[in-house]
């Protein structure tokens, strides 16, 4: 595919201006032709993870054949729907980790192998494609691939497509990422309590809440000017957000997914019972899930403002940092929206649930074990 720079004008992506066509519709004034640039644009969304990324992977491999249809290509070489094996590509090698364990990487060598087949299989889904735009989507990029050396291992991957690259970031205020991301910390087996929340963890020096340090290195390997900052406050839902960017009509794709992932405290509180007591360890990692998919929904989890408060101030520099140096970002985007937390908070009733939690384990495992017999 060739075709010149100022195709992507009319899309509010980094350094676009007036004029230019997208699928053949015009938007605006012939523009003069500065660049020919050989391959797709590539659309690469990081995350990072709770905001919204289980939703948008969803509709992204839901609607593949729609957006095919409009030129966009959602690949399947890098996975069906969440692109993990990028996250897998761009890493140092992590022994003992799932997701290489999942794409049969044990060794450099493997690593090396399983790089070398990604980045020709890719190549040739592209070239079988030929679309006008690819969209990558894996918040694990966000969240595990820190260093510069391999977010510069994923750019030269992608260069083997196309050199016209925008990293699309979706950024939140950290209470609420905070708050969202105590779900996935009790699926995984950890305990969540009021302690949680204001551990000395949760600060700047924390690679997933410090969103202005992730961001950076990003920018320096890629240049500020081909990274997208999308704030979650005022464009929470990324399939909207991509639709517009790309100019795409509404017909043949489905509305946006909502996803709730969210647990209650009560299923909270039982977490941590099952935790505590080892009982998670005996069912195993999905069986655990399971279980706690199973439970009724309870009351949402409220932090009140006293710790939402606390937890935000902690990054009120990095933040005003983050957002001078955005110009797509407004000096509130990074205010979580107070009222959502004025209420009267329930955090203290997962504490006040451990006065059960050898009860509540034991009944489990004797279940457990009679339906074993």
């Amino acid at each position: 595919m060739r075709r010149s720079r100022t195709d992507r004008s009319c899309h509010p992506l980094p350094g676009a201006g007036p004029g230019g066509r997208v699928h053949g519709r015009s938007c605006g004034a012939a523009a003069t032709v500065t660049e020919v640039i050989t391959g797709p644009r590539i659309l690469l969304h990081i995350g990072p993870p709770k905001s919204g990324t289980t939703s948008f992977q969803k509709w992204c491999n839901r609607n593949r054949d729609g957006l095919r249809d409009q030129g966009v290509l959602y690949p399947l070489s890098l996975g069906r729907v969440n692109h993990t094996r990028m996250m897998v590509y761009a890493s140092d090698l992590m022994k003992d980790d799932p997701y290489f364990a999942r794409n049969g990487v044990a060794t450099e060598d493997d690593h090396r192998a399983f790089r070398r087949q990604l980045a020709d299989s890719l190549a040739t889904e592209v070239r079988a494609g030929n679309p006008d735009t690819l969209l990558i989507s894996n918040e694990h990029l966000y969240s595990r691939v820190r260093a510069e050396s391999t977010v510069q291992r994923a750019k030269d991957m992608l260069r083997r497509v196309s050199d016209d690259i925008t990293v699309v970031v979706h950024v939140r205020p950290q209470i609420d990422m905070l708050v969202s991301n105590a779900s996935q910390t009790a699926r995984l087996g950890e305990v969540v309590d009021s302690a949680w929340f204001t551990r000395k963890a949760v600060g700047p020096g924390n690679w997933l809440y410090n969103m202005s340090a992730t961001v950076a290195v990003w920018e320096r390997v890629f240049g500020a000017d081909r990274v997208q900052v999308v704030p979650f406050r005022r464009s929470p839902d990324m399939s909207a957000h991509i639709i517009d960017t790309l100019n795409l009509s509404q017909d043949g794709l489905g509305e946006p997914l909502r996803v709730n992932e969210a647990l209650g405290w009560r299923a909270i509180a039982t977490s941590n019972a099952l935790v505590e007591h080892k009982v998670d360890k005996a069912l195993g990692a999905d069986q655990f899930k399971t279980l706690l998919a199973a439970l009724p929904t309870s009351e949402r989890l409220q932090v009140g403002l006293d710790i939402a408060k606390t937890v935000q101030d902690r990054f009120s520099a990095e933040n005003a940092e983050l957002i001078d140096r955005r110009p797509e970002l407004e000096s509130t985007d990074m205010d979580p929206d107070w009222d959502k937390y004025d209420a009267t908070p329930n955090v203290h009733r997962l504490d006040e649930a451990k006065t059960l939690s050898a009860e509540i384990a034991a009944a489990v495992e004797f279940v457990r074990v009679q339906q074993g017999k």
